[in-house]
């Protein structure tokens, strides 16, 4: 289904239309409560209250001056003169379309048009009109190597161009509508005794390290594998992502680095046994049908060395 055609509702459903007047005032009563009455407090109370609905509402800011010593003319001042605030509704998802100097030079502008394009946004607007998306340009996203970068939410996509705009929007809202996956309780397991780290810098993100982070989870939840997942910022290899690091007692530290969700099962199966009985005749069975319908074992990850101490998964 093209993203033209995919409506949310037929009502534009922002956090203040969903909600009665008296939540409303519950919640910035509470807002108040935490950040003070005095006007000094504005500044913290227009966060808050951002951060709550997404922009500033008006019936929130009639409720601060109802219940503070702050006039409307302070809301208003402080609210325009940082743009930080918004005054108007923000769609569901944020879409930053990084404009730095690296991305301008590949083309940013050309993707920015193509998204607001793609999503009928008009001029001098910057959310489509069933309020999924809010759309904005940003000066940098620190993954330069990937230009032009595009992150939404909290998902980076690299070498974005306009013809790839329509799938990068529709993939991001298959795995919205997926979530976080069956394995997510792997990532909890901080009594492990060893783990395995994976890049979730902006980088190794755009390079698709949530894809390695959910194949991975999966496998450690598949095969019962008595091991703790690791989130990292930047390892300073930006060339190399996605990469993933094996840290186990007695064994040398290793790096894999190119990573493809397909390659996961074989380098946690090649370093870890699986903790139960059932785990064990699962990785046996899938290690069998490789034998069966390859022509060779498929080699295991981590043959060739790049970049010193790295293996390449490809």
């Amino acid at each position: 289904m093209s993203i033209k055609h995919r409506k949310r509702s037929e009502k534009w459903d922002t956090p203040h239309n969903c909600r009665g007047a008296s939540q409303t005032v519950d919640m910035v009563d509470a807002i108040v409560g935490r950040c003070g009455r005095r006007r000094d407090a504005v500044i913290p109370i227009l966060q808050a209250i951002q951060k709550q609905f997404r922009y500033l509402p008006e019936p929130a800011l009639e409720r601060v001056c109802a219940t503070t010593e702050i006039k409307m003319h302070d809301l208003h001042s402080v609210a325009t003169f940082f743009p930080q605030f918004r005054r108007r509704p923000a769609g569901q998802h944020s879409v930053c379309v990084c404009d730095g100097t690296a991305c301008h030079l590949k083309g940013a502008p050309a993707v920015f048009d193509a998204i607001t394009g793609e999503l009928g946004i008009g001029a001098g607007e910057d959310t489509d009109k069933d309020g999924l998306f809010t759309v904005q340009k940003v000066r940098c996203l620190g993954c330069c190597t990937l230009a032009p970068a595009v992150q939404i939410d909290s998902v980076t996509y690299g070498h974005v161009s306009r013809g790839s705009v329509p799938e990068m929007l529709e993939a991001f809202l298959k795995g919205a509508e997926a979530g976080a996956g069956a394995g997510a309780a792997a990532a909890a397991n901080d009594s492990a005794p060893a783990e395995i780290r994976i890049g979730l810098g902006s980088c190794c993100v755009a390079g698709g390290s949530e894809r390695i982070r959910g194949a991975l989870e999966e496998t450690i939840a598949r095969y019962n594998i008595d091991v703790r997942v690791k989130h990292v910022s930047c390892v300073g290899m930006c060339h190399q992502t996605p990469m993933m690091e094996i840290v186990a007692p007695g064994m040398p530290a290793k790096i894999f680095a190119k990573v493809r969700a397909e390659d996961v099962p074989d380098i946690v199966l090649d370093t870890f046994t699986p903790g139960t009985t059932g785990g064990r005749v699962r990785a046996a069975a899938a290690r069998w049908l490789e034998h069966l319908y390859t022509d060779d074992v498929m080699r295991v990850p981590g043959a060739g060395d790049v970049c010193g101490g790295c293996h390449r998964a490809d």
